[in-house]
């Protein structure tokens, strides 16, 4: 018993300086400037026209319909500015520093779940302080409050799938539901892609029976129409089609913005994961040199990393945050090479 409590009591010390850490690492930059990117301040914008109006499932910009997202990220800031009382830098932040936070403690866990519990806190502060990560912790965007229901849809599948605990699995569809509320397909492109595959690597597609495909489905669509139903009865068909096919397919299939070669992600990942990129390559290298039977939880990270990789990579449109949710899996790839080493 006093061993548990103890491994309890450690627990609550790396995460509570991992929460910490990130506090002092996020929130500073966000007190001595104003909302001056072009993003920030439409979302802000439109945040606030909403609150006015009282229009919560149509979200407008300049009196016109706004289109290119869907409401739930203007809920989460018209909160932050009823706590806040401002529509200022800090109150318009908090979701995103929010969000960071928890996904950090996300990758804690799930390193935890294959790594001693220093380079599991290691993977924590590893994606904490990788450029892109860091960077838009710090701003006013969707890309990480998507990604809180992302991985933590990610880490409900393997927690199911490791301990064969099934009624986890629910879990899974619900979080996916939720990620693609707020911001669109990426919320259920990025899980779709990786368990499959990790599925096929690890020689168990049988597990798709134990999988709850039909109850998930319902929860699925069930959160999807939760807001769709809604915002067709305020917005219309017109608004229904132009936000879900034009916006959110129709960017990723045929994007008629941020058009980038196949090669465009594979430039880029090098920059946006410093300053551990050296490490995160050296880790693959050692990973297919040295691991010939590699453990399920590594062919699930690295399933993780590559799968949405080489998926987005074959969308026209690309920018470099559509790839944000495979950074947990950087961060543990990298934390388990300083582990070998």
């Amino acid at each position: 018993m006093h061993f548990l409590k103890d491994g309890l009591k450690q627990n609550y010390i790396y995460l509570l300086i991992l929460i910490i850490f990130s506090t002092i690492l996020f929130v500073p930059s966000t007190f001595d400037r104003d909302l001056h990117y072009r993003d920030e301040l439409r979302y802000t914008e439109v945040a606030r026209e909403m609150s006015e109006t009282g229009d919560y499932f149509v979200p407008h910009l300049g009196g016109e319909i706004y289109t290119d997202k869907p409401p739930f990220y203007f809920w989460v800031l018209i909160l932050a500015k009823n706590i806040f009382g401002e529509y200022s830098a800090a109150a318009m932040a908090a979701p995103s520093i929010i969000s960071a936070i928890i996904i950090i403690l996300l990758t804690f866990y799930f390193a935890k779940s294959f790594l001693e519990k220093k380079y599991s806190f290691l993977a924590g502060i590893i994606l904490a302080t990788t450029l892109l990560f860091f960077s838009l912790s710090i701003f006013v965007r969707m890309d990480l409050l998507m990604m809180v229901f992302i991985v933590a849809s990610l880490f409900s599948f393997f927690k199911a799938y490791q301990q064969q605990k099934h009624y986890l699995y629910l879990l899974f569809y619900l979080f996916m539901g939720i990620a693609t509320a707020i911001k669109g397909p990426a919320g259920f492109l990025i899980p779709l892609v990786i368990i499959p595959g990790f599925l096929v690597w690890d020689n168990n597609l049988k597990e798709l029976k134990q999988m709850k495909l039909f109850k998930g489905a319902l929860i699925f669509i069930s959160v999807i129409l939760l807001w769709l139903i809604p915002a067709f009865i305020f917005g219309g068909r017109e608004y229904i089609y132009s936000l879900v096919v034009l916006q959110t397919f129709g960017r990723a299939v045929d994007s008629f913005a941020h058009n980038e070669p196949f090669y465009y992600y594979f430039m880029t990942l090098p920059v946006t994961l410093l300053p551990w990129t050296l490490l995160l390559v050296s880790s693959f290298v050692y990973l297919f040199k040295y691991n010939e039977n590699m453990s399920t939880e590594l062919k699930f990270i690295l399933s993780w990393f590559i799968l949405p990789l080489i998926l987005f990579s074959l969308f026209s449109g690309k920018l470099v945050f559509y790839l944000l949710p495979i950074y947990p899996a950087a961060a543990v790839l990298t934390a388990y090479l300083c582990r070998q080493v």
